[in-house]
């Protein structure tokens, strides 16, 4: 190829090989996006362990600068614990004892930015995890250790044997601003943090934790001690309570409490089932369900939700209901809060006396449910079945608000994970766990949203493969003992197309054979990807995750990128009058769109890539044709289409140094007012087919100056405003 060929290719042709905003997008709405329904595709996948018999992640949160954390638990020593961790190595102790450890990955998750211990030399668990906005990272849980790494000032500083331990560990990971024991009991379930740094938790404890005039002041000690309602609100430095209430629930079956979460305003809501045999969970007078409903299966207790918002000294019961029909075995195991102050709660249920809402996603009664209520309503907004025991995933709120993302599944082992929109409830995006993968190994515990499109789940794999969840870059392709835990992304992919046109004009009409120019969102990756070259030099119709389909066919792709693809219309299509263009992007498709097919559509290559003005053109000595440049009567000039139909013969994404493929239709070239003597018409040298190259011979009688430069295939006009400069 000549230099000034390749000089072409930065400018008049640069729109096939890397994305270009032409003039004509300010029109892009002459097709509206379709409503469609996404896919949650798997885009990274990462083990995460050392050699041991356990190596459990249990909750994963995203910081503001979309860093993972990650938190588990292990028995191995070889986990890898990173030298600038406050604790790089496992606590002392019997060698199979758990230790907590917390993992910070870059946003890509294949960079493991550090990695450390938390444990003493017992058993030591993590239940929850949050991060505050500055990188903060906060994890609760249990601990059977008498001597966890307690820090200066804290709150408890001393073991009861068996309770729970709150923690804060620096964005960096060098330090441990503080760790304090937490009263006794079951311990901590359920974690929020405000933007003071304070930590909500949520949980059961001992008697002790209630503080003076807060909710619970007072309570039999006794109930109050057997699996009750408890929410700690923990000070920014770890040293002393802001207050500790008791909600209720305790008594000979108890409560669990699954789910805390804060408002703009530090009011709390707390969440999770009680029974019938436990002390009342306090309720309000505008509760959508006052009662506790009462009902016993087969000689057990069947339990029911509840939901208690609390006011942040914690002295008032703002607001407080159960959820669950009589004898219905009712469970929350999710809570999500809208900004609008509704409330959005998942579960499991059995019943056939509620009903979903229109246009909710599952009608059908089912083990789950997920529903909308706005305190002080006596019926709920929405409500719709799940298939499975549905939980909210605390962090998995995504497209601000939008879309709430659920996990179903049994406890500790969900198998699906759905997106639906809200406030509808109706189904945008699902994913499921492929086919083969053994149940009885895998566990999907906890997910977080990194917005505005992909979700992180982590769990525990044990024993049993990943398979391609597991990619060729993960920072540990694989498992290091039969017990591994791991980090999956998925993203919310909704290819969209919006407008398409060609790559020489921005424009209909369309032909076999033409390169285009797909605009849209969601068609590619981010960052972008130029065209790849398969074996013979063809262009591949595979690019990072990109296909563009034609009737079934994939096209020769020449860049992908997340608003932008550019393809090659394949010759198969060739005679239809019209085709149906979809982009797959990591196997989510976009909704069909049809595209007119004529026999030939030429659009001449221009200057500036705009498909008007000056063309894109070599005077007979190579230089650039141009209105201070321009070619003499009598001498050849060259220039570029695409749009000429099929050629002879028509390989898709092919090159070529020798045997051209000519056209297959006749060519007519005007130049001003004047017909042009085609020299020759054909597959342009070493571009990709689909670019033309024609050269002609200037007539003797064209004007002088800036004219015209027309072309007609098969009877098809090129589209108008093209020039080319005359001596």
């Amino acid at each position: 190829m000549l230099n000034p060929v390749k000089t072409l290719l930065n400018g008049a042709l640069g729109r096939i090989l890397r994305p270009a905003v032409p003039l004509f997008s300010i029109v892009a709405g002459f097709l509206s996006p379709s409503m469609f329904c996404g896919t949650l595709v798997p885009t990274y996948g990462t083990y995460f362990g050392g050699t041991g018999d356990a190596n459990v992640a249990v909750a994963v949160a995203i910081d503001a600068s979309g860093n993972v954390i990650v938190v588990g638990f292990t028995t191995s020593q070889t986990l890898p614990g990173t030298a600038n961790a406050f604790q790089p190595m496992k606590a002392a102790g019997f060698p199979d004892n758990r230790d907590v450890f917390v993992a910070k990955f870059d946003p890509t998750g294949t960079i493991l930015l550090w990695a450390t211990f938390l444990g003493g030399d017992n058993n030591d668990t993590p239940s929850a995890l949050a991060v505050d906005q500055t990188g903060s990272i906060y994890v609760v849980g249990t601990s059977d250790s008498s001597n966890l790494p307690v820090t200066s000032g804290a709150y408890i500083t001393n073991s009861t044997g068996s309770g729970g331990f709150a923690a804060k560990i620096s964005a960096d990971g060098h330090s441990l601003p503080y760790l304090t024991y937490l009263p006794g009991g079951s311990g901590p379930t359920a974690l929020a943090v405000n933007d003071a740094g304070e930590s909500y938790i949520a949980g059961s404890f001992l008697p002790v934790a209630i503080t003076s005039g807060a909710l619970g002041t007072g309570a039999d000690p006794v109930e109050a001690e057997d699996q009750g309602v408890y929410l700690l609100r923990l000070n920014s430095t770890g040293s002393s309570l802001v207050f500790g209430a008791y909600l209720g629930g305790g008594g000979f079956s108890g409560s669990k409490t699954t789910s805390v979460a804060i408002d703009q305003v530090g009011n709390a809501y707390v969440a999770g089932s009680t029974t019938d045999n436990a002390e009342n969970v306090l309720t309000t007078s505008d509760a959508f369900q006052a009662q506790l409903p009462m009902g016993i299966s087969f000689g057990n207790p069947v339990p029911a939700g509840f939901i208690a918002e609390v006011d942040p000294t914690g002295s008032h019961l703002l607001y407080g209901t159960y959820f669950g029909p009589p004898y219905s075995y009712t469970q929350i195991t999710g809570l999500a809060l809208a900004p609008d102050g509704s409330l959005y709660f998942s579960g499991s249920i059995n019943t056939t006396a509620l009903w979903a809402t229109t246009g909710a996603y599952l009608s059908t009664p089912s083990p789950g449910f997920l529903a909308k209520l706005t305190p002080g309503k006596t019926a709920l907004d929405s409500f719709s079945f799940l298939e499975n025991s549905g939980t909210i995933f605390q962090a998995g709120i995504g497209n601000q608000f939008q879309q709430l993302y659920v996990g179903l599944g049994t406890t500790g082992s969900l198998d699906q994970i759905i997106g639906l929109n809200v406030p509808t409830l109706s189904l945008a995006v699902s994913y499921s766990l492929p086919q083969g993968t053994p149940a009885a190994g895998l566990g999907v515990f906890a997910a977080a949203n990194a917005p505005p499109d992909s979700l992180w789940v982590v769990g525990l794999c044990g024993p049993c493969s990943l398979g391609n969840l597991i990619s060729s870059n993960a920072f540990q392709p694989l498992p290091q003992t039969s017990n591994a835990a791991f980090l999956v992304q998925l993203t919310d992919i909704s290819p969209t197309i919006s407008f398409t046109g060609s790559a020489a004009t921005g424009a209909s009409p369309f032909a076999a054979g033409q390169l285009i120019s797909i605009y849209g969102s969601q068609l590619g990756p981010a960052a972008g990807s130029g065209l790849q070259l398969g074996p013979g030099g063809v262009v591949t119709t595979s690019n990072t995750g990109t296909q563009v389909l034609f009737d079934g066919t994939p096209a020769p792709i020449l860049y992908t990128g997340a608003d932008q693809v550019n393809a090659a219309i394949p010759c198969a299509v060739a005679g239809h009058s019209s085709t149906q263009l979809v982009v797959d992007y990591m196997g989510a498709q976009s909704a069909p769109l049809t595209v007119p097919l004529g026999a030939a559509a030429p659009g001449i290559f221009t200057a500036d890539g705009s498909g008007r003005g000056q063309a894109a053109a070599l005077n007979q000595d190579n230089s650039f044709n141009s209105p201070s440049n321009p070619a003499p009567p009598g001498s050849v000039v060259t220039f570029y289409a695409t749009g000429v139909g099929p050629t002879s013969p028509c390989v898709d994404g092919a090159t070529y140094q020798s045997n051209f493929p000519t056209l297959t239709l006749p060519a007519i070239v005007g130049v001003g007012s004047s017909g042009a003597q085609v020299l020759y018409s054909g597959q342009a040298p070493d571009l990709v087919s689909g670019v033309a190259q024609f050269n002609v011979v200037i007539p003797s009688d064209a004007n002088n100056g800036v004219v015209p430069l027309t072309l007609v295939v098969g009877g098809v006009f090129s589209t108008p405003g093209v020039t080319i400069a005359v001596k």
